[in-house]
């Protein structure tokens, strides 16, 4: 008696400014009669969502769950949590899978959290050079700062903020995990200070072999020039590195590029 809802059998939501257009399945939502700003609901796949230039992506899951607080302004939360998720691209097919995904935006003042847990994620050869990926996790947790006045004031998003966490996962206790202030330039290029934690060298540096061959020798020259901290355990590697402008160096040491990222995300909705 204490709850409403809405139910639909379909859904079709777009930017009022035509740069996107997402359709699905049926929704069926939920929430409180005393707090109706927060409100559960599933949708059933597939969704497809087109670009400005009419491109359709895909994506389908078993089971599709969104938690979302509507209100007050500043502390608005979305979560989204699927299971065995597939995106698609039109005419290409399908680009990327994960047993799980977890993703996770909220408000804090004037910055944006942003958390995305892809678990078993494979991506196709065709999006990272051809290279045969094993199934990875990812586990990404940042903080965008002043949201509203940089990020999301221009076409591209542009501004500062923290990588609590980027973390590369090989298997539960292998991987790599990054963290440090970091500046996205409207250009694309990255800025930033990074800590770089290895789990398990000997694990990641095999994995380097087989995925990036062409770089495992800097790869283990890196690594065993790097000084050993005495708190770490034997197999664990911390090291630091600075991106200028896209360009990485280990002090003095450069070490390539960083591809330019230009995201749009002024939704217009």
């Amino acid at each position: 008696p204490f709850r409403i809802g809405v139910f639909c059998d379909a859904f079709e939501v777009a930017a009022a400014d035509g740069s996107f257009v997402a359709s699905g399945g049926a929704v069926r939502s939920a929430a409180q009669v005393y707090d109706p700003r927060r409100v559960v609901a599933e949708i059933d796949s597939p969704v497809t969502i087109y670009d400005a230039a009419g491109t359709a992506y895909r994506l389908d899951w078993s089971v599709g769950r969104i938690n979302a607080a509507t209100a007050p302004v500043n502390e608005r939360m979305v979560a989204f949590e699927a299971d065995d998720i597939r995106v698609g691209l039109d005419g290409i097919g399908e680009l990327a899978r994960a047993d799980r995904l977890g993703l996770y935006v909220r408000e804090q003042g004037a910055a944006m959290d942003v958390a995305m847990r892809p678990r078993a994620l494979t991506v196709d050869p065709a999006l990272v050079g051809g290279r045969a990926l094993p199934p990875v996790g990812l586990d990404i947790d940042l903080r965008l700062e002043d949201w509203a006045s940089t990020w999301a004031s221009g076409p591209v998003a542009a501004g500062s903020g923290m990588i609590n966490r980027v973390a590369l996962l090989l298997t539960d206790d292998r991987g790599v995990i990054v963290e440090g202030p970091f500046r996205l330039s409207p250009d694309g290029l990255i800025s930033g200070d990074f800590s770089v934690r290895v789990v398990d060298v000997p694990g990641v540096l095999a994995a380097a072999r087989d995925i990036v061959p062409e770089l495992a020798p800097q790869i283990e020259t890196l690594a065993a020039a790097a000084p050993r901290q005495a708190s770490m355990p034997d197999d664990e590697l911390s090291l630091s590195f600075t991106v200028r402008e896209g360009r990485v160096f280990a002090g003095f040491l450069p070490l390539g590029r960083i591809p330019p990222v230009r995201l749009d995300l002024s939704s217009g909705l």
